[in-house]
């Protein structure tokens, strides 16, 4: 497929193919919490890596996630190390990650070449080499690289975990990251054999009766300005062990708040499982990267978050100060 992406250029494409074939141990990283693009990207990365053996010559293949991912699913890479490496890398590879801070990144990292591959408009990672494009998705921008690089090797498990990744962030077509090239891009993968109505299944059918309850008892206590234009939610721990649930528990939850005809600004403000305090924004219009931003955070202009240490009431009480809205 042609594209107009501004990174994709040979010289870049050239320079990421060398420091691939030059390089034995390959590790892959992507962002703490691994979601269905940060998990989809690295899995279809390490299956297409493994397919070109034959112009690239065998590697030893790791991925590391900062901590366990927040779903489980068939398409993740084969051999994952949480908060660990085993191998020394030569060439490292991160994945759906706009910080540093996101990664598990030691400092023996700290001279080995790098490069990057990620969607989010903000990100502070200095690589050797940086794809980044404000796609849908990182499994979007990795599949104009790996069809750049060989796309006979995109086969039907590559295809699949592509897909799948870009289904979870574009909520199945739903953000307005969604564009032609997507669809495009959807459509090759299909084409390739990957099963949209069973990733769409998969991805859809994820919630026990626990979560229903669980969402059910936050919808009912949702916050908002008189308008309604604005709509927030806290979690604490107590209300997760209630119903004997961790965090991963609220995937898709902001989503269906940023749903609500009126609402214009979602805010998810919740306490995870290592004491830290984590804000997830979604909007309709508003820039919540740059909102976020001032907080630490970024993302997508419709997308964004923030991870911090401060309370949780200190954290709601300083979001809707810097909005002017009264708690």
């Amino acid at each position: 497929m042609e594209t107009n992406l501004k990174t994709m250029n040979k010289k870049n494409l050239d320079a990421a193919w060398n420091l691939i074939k030059n390089s034995k141990k390959i590790t892959l990283l992507t962002h703490f919490k691994p979601d269905g693009d940060a998990i989809g990207s690295c899995g279809a990365l390490e299956t297409f890596l493994e397919n070109c053996i034959s112009e690239i010559g065998e590697k030893q293949i790791e991925t590391v996630y900062p901590t366990p991912p927040e779903i489980e699913t068939q398409y993740a890479s084969k051999n994952v190390f949480i908060n660990s490496f085993k191998q020394m890398p030569d060439l490292l590879i991160a994945l759906d990650t706009s910080t540093y801070s996101r990664l598990f990144f030691p400092k023996e990292f700290l001279n080995i070449p790098f490069i990057n591959i990620d969607h989010h408009i903000s990100s502070d990672i200095k690589p050797t080499i940086n794809f980044l494009e404000p796609l849908s998705s990182a499994c979007e921008l990795l599949f104009d690289i790996l069809d750049k690089f060989n796309s006979e090797k995109i086969d039907k498990v590559v295809a699949t975990k592509l897909l799948f990744g870009i289904l979870s962030d574009s909520k199945i077509f739903k953000t307005q990251s969604t564009t032609t090239n997507t669809l495009q891009v959807a459509t090759t993968l299909m084409g390739k054999g990957a099963d949209l109505y069973k990733l769409q299944a998969e991805i859809l059918a994820t919630k026990t009766p626990a979560m229903l309850q669980f969402w059910g008892e936050l919808l009912n206590k949702l916050k908002s300005t008189s308008d309604s234009k604005i709509i927030w939610s806290t979690v604490k721990k107590e209300d997760f062990k209630k119903y004997n649930l961790t965090s991963t528990a609220l995937v898709g939850f902001i989503n269906l708040v940023s749903d609500i005809s009126t609402s214009e600004l979602a805010i998810l403000i919740y306490e995870n499982e290592d004491n830290m305090v984590q804000v997830s924004f979604r909007s309709k219009n508003m820039d919540v990267n740059k909102l976020a931003s001032n907080f630490g955070g970024g993302g997508h202009k419709n997308a964004a978050g923030l991870i911090t240490s401060k309370k949780l009431e200190l954290v709601e009480k300083d979001i809707l100060n810097f909005l002017n809205v009264d708690a």
